[in-house]
């Protein structure tokens, strides 16, 4: 596993975290999360823009765990 690989680990496990706040926030934290979920998605571009990892799509945590493993 390289560093490329482990980017893209934390970058699916951020997803995973994202989505989960997503059905869990209140109302009056709305705007904070679409702000987390606006800067997900620039860091996603640069990854892949300045250092050419590229972040697919959808990914199944239990696939991760055998990646880290």
């Amino acid at each position: 596993m390289d560093v490329s690989d482990v980017c893209r680990v934390k970058v699916l496990i951020l997803k995973k975290g994202l989505e989960i706040h997503r059905s869990k926030v209140p109302e009056a934290l709305q705007p904070f999360h679409a702000h987390m979920e606006s800067r997900y998605q620039e860091m996603k571009i640069v990854l892949e823009r300045e250092y050419g990892i590229k972040v697919g799509g959808d990914v199944a945590l239990e696939s991760l765990a055998l990646i880290v493993i």
